[in-house]
């Protein structure tokens, strides 16, 4: 008679174990593996959009116009408060506040076409004169498809509502025509100091968008149009300004030329001089200048600028916790810190005043 072979219930039991075993320890090391290839995929792509808005911002700063014929030609000011973003010192442990950078460039980046009549069914193209245009570069906290609100407050309570970094571009013929001239840009040093803030924030004006159309804006609220979205998940911005001066306290036959450094969170206006806003710089600050009064006769020599942006990841998790309403400073500090990348780089101003 035959015998049949056949495994145990033991037999079964302890292959089903050691199976188990095995696909656990699998499941884990995937995980393992999955986990880190999305942290280092997103931390790549984080990496390369903050490299190419810092080649914007590049290409922007270097094509700079900085003029001695008075009026304000360049200007650093600070919000107030952008959600976490509130911090008033450059070392303090609460996130800084993000700049608003207004100034005048030649950029390749701007409205090249206006659409103007109508002539047998068609619209005619029409090239705009002149390349020099107002920029705008700031941080918001918005729906990037919503149009954004005159209240900062109303756009923080906007669905889906996050950081971004925003470049606003006034074409050529309207910048000539409504923001170049002592009315918008100062008529003395006094006036000069906040006149490109005060403009952004209150002047309507008729700017050319991309597709040539002739559109009635209001500054303050356009600055944060969907249009002039330029990426999402930007938590950090600093920008660190060197100055190049004249030091004639040094000893008789040493070079006078020295450099200073304007930190991160120090408003100030570059018009006929530096000027630097002293009544709103919060905190410890040091120039290291032999006087404010040299360093404002100087010139701007270079930035430095860096760029902290959240990974994918590290955006759900913040943006979940922003709308359970649990998001608090320590929280966006270890997300920021866990969940982002900072790229910086330094950028020379090629033009000198004129």
């Amino acid at each position: 008679m035959k015998v049949r072979k056949a495994f145990t219930l033991i037999e079964i039991m302890a292959a089903a174990a050691i199976m188990t075993v095995v696909f656990t320890v699998v499941l884990s090391m995937a995980s393992r593996v999955l986990t880190t290839w999305n942290r280092t995929s997103g931390e790549v792509r984080a990496s390369y959009e903050a490299k190419v808005l810092l080649k914007m911002l590049q290409d922007d700063f270097e094509a700079m116009a900085l003029k001695t014929t008075g009026g304000s030609w360049m200007q650093i000011s600070y919000d107030e408060r952008v959600g976490m973003l509130s911090g008033g010192d450059y070392m303090d442990s609460v996130p800084l506040k993000p700049p608003q950078i207004a100034f005048f460039s030649h950029t390749m980046a701007r409205p090249r076409y206006s659409v103007d009549g109508y002539t047998q069914g068609t619209y005619e193209r029409t090239p705009i004169p002149g390349t020099l245009c107002a920029i705008k570069y700031r941080i918001g906290l918005k729906n990037p498809f919503l149009e954004s609100a005159s209240n900062p407050n109303e756009n923080e309570k906007q669905y889906n509502a996050f950081y971004g970094l925003y470049r606003s571009v006034i074409d050529a013929e309207t910048t000539f025509e409504s923001v170049l001239g002592p009315t918008n840009q100062g008529f003395d040093e006094d006036s000069a100091m906040d006149a490109l803030s005060i403009f952004w924030q209150q002047n309507p004006v008729q700017v050319i968008d991309e597709k040539g159309y002739r559109t009635p804006v209001d500054l303050s609220i356009w600055t944060l149009a969907p249009e002039n979205m330029l990426t999402m998940n930007v938590v950090d911005m600093r920008l660190t300004f060197g100055v190049k001066y004249m030091d004639y306290s040094k000893p008789q036959g040493e070079d006078p030329a020295s450099h200073a450094t304007i930190p991160p969170g120090v408003p100030f206006t570059v018009g006929d001089r530096i000027m630097i806003d002293m009544n709103n710089i919060s905190g410890n600050v040091s120039f290291d200048a032999s006087s404010i009064e040299a360093l404002e006769s100087g010139s701007l020599a270079y930035v430095d600028v860096s760029l902290t942006m959240l990974t994918e990841l590290g955006a759900r998790e913040m943006r979940a916790m922003m709308q359970s309403n649990t998001l608090t400073p320590e929280e966006f500090r270890r997300l920021s810190s866990q969940h982002s990348v900072t790229v910086a780089r330094r950028i020379n101003f090629i033009s000198e005043r004129l």
